[in-house]
């Protein structure tokens, strides 16, 4: 009886793949607006935060590569400052009920304050 072997995966899983990251995220968990095409904004709670992405939760799915912009507030030293961010869903992962979704979205645009307070974030 011959037995075949498989390679084994590079990743066992997209989501080990995801993790492995150049950029490290820092946990933040505040309210913030996600926008997605032309619709209103509604409300999501972010997870984590880094210059290159954010992980957010929302309660609906949402396709992979779907556009939207991000909007939240941060406390820093000289007060509160606004965060703005235009990214793309990357992955989607919905707890047991199908409630709850974790949003990664990797993010292409950001004006250049948004990027330094992000930076900022990341050396706390």
């Amino acid at each position: 009886m011959a037995i075949a072997l498989v390679p084994e995966p590079r990743f066992k899983s997209m989501r080990d793949e995801l993790e492995r990251r150049l950029i490290t995220r820092t946990p933040l968990r505040l309210p913030a607006r996600l926008l997605v095409s032309s619709d209103h904004p509604f409300d999501v709670e972010t997870i984590d935060v880094s210059v290159g992405g954010a992980c957010v939760l929302v309660n609906q799915a949402l396709p992979l590569g779907t556009g939207c912009a991000i909007a939240f507030e941060v406390q820093m030293p000289e007060g509160t400052r606004r965060i703005n961010a235009w990214g793309a869903v990357v992955y989607d992962y919905a707890d047991s009920e199908n409630v709850q979704h974790r949003i990664g979205i990797a993010f292409v645009d950001m004006d250049a304050y948004s990027r330094h307070l992000l930076q900022r974030l990341g050396q706390q």
